[in-house]
């Protein structure tokens, strides 16, 4: 577990002698629970003079697009363990499956390795595995588990490989419930169904002894509301952006801890009237991040558009997940063209600004179920999101 402290944007900022712990900057995220995907309205209006519809979200409050409408209820972070993880309220499951949903960038595996650190020292007689479900490949679960994960525990213990006795012991384990797994990223699982939410609950079926843990797992909300979904005795959880100025203001204290002064001029530079568009787009902890990041090494200036913003980061998006979800120099030609057309496209013909109907989309990216279309691609890199279903169809 001493592994999983470090922050996973780390391979990109160790280019720049950064490399952080999860507890030097993290800042407790809330969560919400989810009763259902959000149903969207077309809550329009018409411009006086003009057939053409303005959206009822202002560039400003972008970020309100992802906001949940179908919750049950909210919780602060500590709450949530105590209530959901620790008293195993929770109306599906009673706290046994835990699914932990957001975009791309929002905290889900900075979350998950803080349940971890908490369940290991708070529940008692606990027994926390972490698996990182890119790293299957091709294995299933319980073969990774009594293979590849308990050969690694026989190893530390000064055996070759683990004996029968070690694999008894650890189906008991099992058995009595004191197991908890913890898997990160469903969305970056090798599946030959396509589709890893189908696969994972197969799994979980067939699992045998495994399926008496606890299970926490993370998935982005692409993934979790696009697809055919067999997870259906999950309870559902999904993490809340930062607060600006709270959380945004107490991450970037965190970050220039050992330079104070300079973390304060991103602060003020941030409250410029004209940046709101850049305070709302860094309530995402990643985009946060990266700000830090290019602040730290940077001139001290903020670009003015979420535009200019976005230009700096392009190339740390494509990085950061580029062995999950690898590209091409011509693909990343070919999306960024395709993504321009789009929007472009967008700002004529569509009702709404930000909101794009799905099948708009596909004119121009193909179709999400195809694993190589740009559509696929973008998705994947988080530069379209799943935001809801449209009540009028």
């Amino acid at each position: 577990m001493a592994e999983r402290r470090k922050l996973t944007t780390n391979p990109l900022t160790s280019t720049e002698g950064v490399a952080l712990q999860v507890d030097d900057v993290y800042v407790p995220l809330g969560l919400v629970e989810r009763k259902k995907p959000s149903k969207l309205k077309n809550n329009v209006s018409l411009e006086q003079g003009s057939d053409k519809v303005q959206s009822d979200i202002s560039p400003e409050q972008g970020s309100e697009l992802y906001k949940e409408t179908e919750i049950t209820k909210t919780f602060e972070h500590d709450a949530f363990l105590e209530e959901v993880l620790k008293q195993k309220n929770t109306p599906k499951s009673q706290g046994k499956r835990i699914a932990i949903i957001g975009e791309p960038g929002a905290g889900k595996t900075t979350l998950l390795q803080q349940i971890a650190d908490w369940v290991s020292h708070e529940i008692h007689q606990s027994i926390v595995i972490w698996v990182s479900l890119a790293d299957l490949r091709e294995k299933e679960l319980k073969s990774y588990l009594f293979e590849s994960w308990l050969t690694q525990v026989a190893e530390k213990t000064g055996k070759a490989e683990a004996t029968k006795q070690l694999k008894n012991d650890f189906v008991a384990l099992f058995n009595q419930n004191n197991v908890w797994l913890l898997l990160d990223g469903l969305d970056e699982m090798s599946a030959s169904s396509g589709n890893p939410l189908t696969e994972i609950a197969r799994q979980f079926r067939e699992g045998g002894s495994i399926a008496q843990a606890r299970i926490v797992l993370t998935c982005r909300v692409n993934l979790w509301d696009g697809s055919i979904n067999a997870l259906d005795d999950f309870d559902i959880y999904r993490s809340l952006d930062f607060s600006y100025p709270q959380q945004v203001e107490r991450f970037i204290h965190k970050w220039f801890a050992t330079n104070p002064e300079k973390g304060e001029q991103l602060c003020t530079a941030l409250k410029e009237s004209v940046k709101e568009r850049i305070r709302d787009l860094v309530k995402n902890p990643l985009r946060l991040t990266l700000l830090c990041l290019n602040w730290q090494s940077g001139d001290g200036k903020l670009p003015d558009t979420q535009a200019g913003l976005y230009q700096q980061f392009v190339d740390d998006f494509y990085k950061w997940k580029k062995e999950e979800f690898a590209t091409n120099y011509h693909q990343r030609q070919q999306l960024n063209i395709k993504l321009g057309e789009l929007a472009k496209a967008a700002i004529d013909k569509e009702a709404t600004r930000f909101r794009l109907r799905q099948d708009f989309v596909s004119q121009f990216l193909g179709d999400a179920d195809d694993e190589n279309s740009l559509l696929k691609l973008a998705l994947n890199h988080g530069w379209l999101n799943y935001v809801g279903i449209d009540t009028n169809k």
